[in-house]
């Protein structure tokens, strides 16, 4: 079997290492990325759309590391950037406290039914 380096120039050796180790760099942004996301997770964020994202992502790298496309590394470093805005939205997020908001529903309701059969009783002893 006949090693495909073997065969390359020196030039065409050496764009395909900085080529490697550009997709290593972007790899380790990705894995970053990934690490990040488990942590909002943790927080109780929802990182659903992140992780959506996340994957596309992931999926082109998988075909980076075969087709060794130039254009398409530009475009994932481009959505690795996008990627770490959206975790930032995802940062900012309040979470909802469900337990609280239905409490408050709850609350106002009673508030509301309460002011109501005061309205009626006044108008009936009128």
């Amino acid at each position: 079997m006949v090693d495909v380096n073997t065969l390359l120039s020196e030039e065409e050796k050496n764009k395909s290492e900085l080529f490697e180790l550009d997709l290593d760099e972007l790899g380790a942004e990705l894995e970053s990325v990934y690490q990040e996301i488990i942590n909002l997770r943790k927080k109780g964020k929802d990182p659903f759309v992140v992780e959506l994202m996340y994957r596309n992502v992931k999926s082109k790298m998988i075909y980076l590391h075969k087709s060794h496309d130039a254009s398409q590394a530009r475009k994932v470093k481009l959505l690795i950037k996008e990627l770490e805005g959206e975790i930032e939205e995802v940062r900012g997020q309040k979470i909802i406290d469900v337990k609280e908001e239905i409490e408050n529903r709850l609350r106002k309701e009673q508030e509301r039914t309460a002011i109501m059969q005061e309205d009626s009783s006044t108008e009936l002893s009128e």
